[in-house]
């Protein structure tokens, strides 16, 4: 996985997210959230996906750093495979195309290609989301997961909608429910 946080002069190491007066770290609630999260802002989201295709946020992090168009990154099982020619498939309901140069990895070697996805098979991809809500991937790998977390999701993008009032984020098309029980953290690096 790629590190989230990139060197941006003075901010170089540090995630933005809420600390105290103090400067002490601590836990926010939603709506501290949503009173500093805007569209535009990179962040990391962490659920667990629903039947319906959204999902209900475990974590928030909002991210600060240099942040390049294909810096986005998706961790989810995958759905279907819907073109092997074309090297195309889905997670969530996002439609993802492999590269021609992309990168096959994992960590003993044995993943090479992409005829060995597989629909459950839960991966990290990393690339760009495009404007029509598809994502090109330059690299793909699997990762364990642990079985009674087949419907956990992580993405980590542009938030595209921010909905105080519905309680939401739209991030790459997929729609977050943020609860009470939703961890808004400051973490420094």
């Amino acid at each position: 996985m790629k590190s989230h946080v990139k060197p941006a002069g003075a901010l170089a190491g540090i995630f933005f997210l809420i600390t105290s007066a103090s400067g002490s770290a601590q836990t926010k609630t939603a709506a501290d959230l949503f009173s500093v999260l805007k569209p535009g802002q990179w962040v990391k989201i962490e659920g667990a996906a629903q039947k319906d295709m959204t999902v209900i946020a475990k974590e928030v992090k909002l991210l600060t750093g240099d942040f390049q168009n294909d810096d986005y990154e998706i961790e989810a099982p995958v759905r279907a495979i819907l073109d092997k020619t074309k090297k195309q498939f889905q997670l969530l309901t996002i439609p993802v195309t492999m590269e021609a140069d992309a990168k096959y990895e994992s960590n003993d070697g044995t993943f090479t290609s992409f005829e060995q996805l597989r629909p459950g098979m839960f991966v990290e991809i990393e690339g760009a989301y495009l404007k029509d809500g598809s994502f090109l991937a330059d690299e793909v790998q699997p990762e364990t997961a642990d079985p009674k977390d087949t419907d956990s999701v992580v993405l980590v993008g542009k938030a595209e909608k921010v909905d105080a009032a519905k309680r939401t984020i739209t991030l790459m098309g997929v729609t977050f429910q943020i609860g009470e029980k939703t961890k808004v953290k400051s973490v420094i690096k």
